[in-house]
């Protein structure tokens, strides 16, 4: 086949791709038969020359055609962009130069291509890769500028531009472009949709995309994993389940995919099911501590210590410097009353990280719950010292020194950290406790308010609450209905099961003069109580509203002042809670 009809069939093969057919310059006239037909030829011969100027650059043309089809590399590449620049300069008719700017566009994003695929060849990317990105980026952009409705060019673009030092904003848009090109392209639209839900900061518009990847192809997993993840971060925790048990059903060997539906049955407060799910995921990746250690959380959280330890003792064997794992075992064994095996683990994290504060919080608390009082506070103001607007090393600080009696510390340290983090219920929560223990019954119900505030849904804050409604001396203060709502919502949240609540619930009643009431969940406490050592003093308020008498406390700096009619036997109820030393800082509040 000669050069111009390889150049032809070329051509007529592009021009179908691209949707445009080129115009062909004539052939070369014939010769005149005749005389007559002189004029005839003159105009054709003037036609020709003209038809050649408008067409000047046709030979580079036809050029950059032939060497378009046998191109393997970004050398042929380079030359047909050379003859299809030199072609326009030259000059082409109108549907040439469209032609022409069409396969000077593809050369364009096949060379762009080939730099990219370079670029993101694993597993090590070319060190040159900016400079190259550069190059790719300055021929995608002439090949979508000569082209605009170019989808896969518009990707590689978005995909360049999110690299390291990139611009984020020209990313985005691009990927949107390529979203709005794609047409039928079902494959490429959902790759660009799922790329997109990774740039864009609006949740809401990132589910959206996702929406829309998981109808183009239900039977991807992937999306659903990303919406349930996304779907976990924005709250929507049921609906996030929904989703992994979804794409569970489409790949049930994805050890992710379990972790993190672990993870959303553990914020769901579905222990039993969380830690079946962290089992799945162990059995799919045995060798991954990580997975081992968000099931030791899990077991740790609902008091199961010996599977927590035997979790972190195999993860360690697994990362035997992992402080975090030596951390939570070192919590677990103390829970175990291991105290000097838990001391050792936070030792070998301390003896490499001399000041890392979990240690140091962690090491504080194990401290203080064997009565070590004043090494905890060492350690915990060697925190403070570090990290002097840490609310929670203030607070804690101020529990410790609360419990030496040292209440004019305690209540300068919370005063911190209430001021570090105003926004904290636990903090108001725990000032209200102080301030109960100071006998300051009024400033201690405006805390325990503001912590109900923001957090109504823990039993501590509730049971104190309406503790100090019921019970205090203050007639001013006592709101005896109010009492019976907060303890009988404790209750509920507690299942009837703790029997300093169902204490406290008896006090509302008794102080709105319904004593059969009283004494009927009165006498449940002391049931619930079995032989704890709390019994004792339960028997005693139910004694107490046997002889219809309400229940009456005041403490003045940890001194109990009875005030209760016909001098009643009394008894300052215990507060666990408020005594403890310092709170756990792996404990989720």
């Amino acid at each position: 086949m000669s050069a111009r009809l390889t150049a032809l069939f070329v051509a007529l093969s592009l021009a179908a791709v691209w949707g445009s057919r080129p115009a062909l310059a004539d052939p070369p006239a014939a010769a005149a038969p005749n005389a007559g037909e002189n004029g005839q030829a003159a105009d054709k011969d003037k036609a020709a020359d003209t038809n050649a100027g408008e067409n000047a650059g046709q030979n580079d043309l036809d050029r950059a055609v032939e060497t378009k089809l046998a191109a393997e590399g970004p050398k042929e590449l380079a030359e047909v962009i050379a003859l299809c620049e030199q072609a326009l300069d030259k000059g082409l008719d109108a549907s040439n130069t469209e032609f022409a700017e069409k396969l000077l566009a593809s050369a364009l994003f096949q060379r762009g291509r080939m730099i990219t695929e370079v670029i993101f060849t694993p597993p090590q990317p070319d060190p040159r890769w900016p400079q190259m990105r550069q190059l790719a980026l300055h021929d995608l952009t002439r090949s979508v500028k000569l082209v605009s409705e170019q989808p896969q060019v518009y990707m590689l673009i978005g995909r360049l531009e999110s690299l390291p030092g990139g611009d984020a904003k020209r990313a985005l848009t691009a990927i949107e472009d390529a979203i709005r090109t794609a047409g039928d392209d079902s494959e490429l639209k959902f790759d660009a949709l799922m790329l997109h839900a990774g740039m864009d900061d609006s949740p809401q518009h990132r589910l959206k995309d996702l929406d829309e990847a998981t109808k183009l192809n239900p039977q991807d997993p992937m999306p659903l994993r990303l919406r349930g993840s996304l779907k976990l971060s924005m709250g929507k925790r049921d609906e996030a389940l929904a989703d992994f048990d979804a794409a569970i059903k489409l790949d049930p060997k994805n050890a992710a995919t379990y972790e993190i539906r672990g993870m959303a049955l553990a914020l769901l407060k579905r222990m039993d099911e969380a830690r079946e799910s962290y089992a799945h995921a162990v059995e799919l990746a045995p060798k991954s501590p990580a997975l081992l250690l968000q099931r030791a959380q899990v077991n740790y959280l609902t008091e199961k210590f010996d599977a927590a330890i035997a979790d972190v003792t195999q993860a360690l064997k697994l990362d035997p410097d992992n402080a975090a794992a030596l951390l939570l075992r070192a919590q677990a064994l103390a829970r175990t009353d291991k105290s000097d095996e838990a001391l050792a683990d936070v030792d070998q994290v301390l003896k490499r990280q001399p000041n890392l504060p979990p240690a140091l919080r962690t090491r504080a608390v194990i401290l203080a719950s064997t009565g070590k009082i004043d090494e905890a506070i060492r350690d915990l103001t060697r925190v403070y010292s570090q990290e002097p607007e840490d609310a929670e090393a203030a607070f804690q600080l101020a529990m410790l020194y609360r419990n030496k009696k040292n209440f004019t510390k305690a209540l300068e340290l919370i005063n911190a950290a209430i001021d570090a983090d105003p926004k904290n219920w636990f903090v108001f929560y725990g000032r209200g406790d102080l301030y109960l223990g100071m006998g300051k019954h009024r400033e201690a119900l405006a805390d325990y308010a503001t912590a109900y505030k923001q957090n109504s849904e823990d039993s501590g804050l509730l049971n104190n609450y309406a503790w100090l409604l019921a019970t205090t001396p203050d007639e001013k203060l006592r709101d005896g209905k109010r009492a019976i709502e907060l303890a009988t919502k404790a209750c509920k949240l507690t299942d009837y099961k703790a029997s300093h609540i169902l204490s406290t619930l008896a006090a509302g009643y008794a102080e709105t003069g319904d004593y059969e009431t009283a004494k009927k969940w009165s006498a449940k406490a002391v049931e619930v109580a079995g032989n704890d050592t709390t019994r004792e003093q339960l028997k005693k308020e139910l004694a107490s509203y046997e002889a219809r008498k309400p229940w009456r406390e005041l403490l003045q700096e940890d001194t109990v002042v009875t005030q209760v009619p016909d001098d009643s036997p009394q008894k300052a109820k215990s507060n666990k809670e408020a005594a403890k030393p310092a709170t756990d800082p792996n404990t989720v509040r």
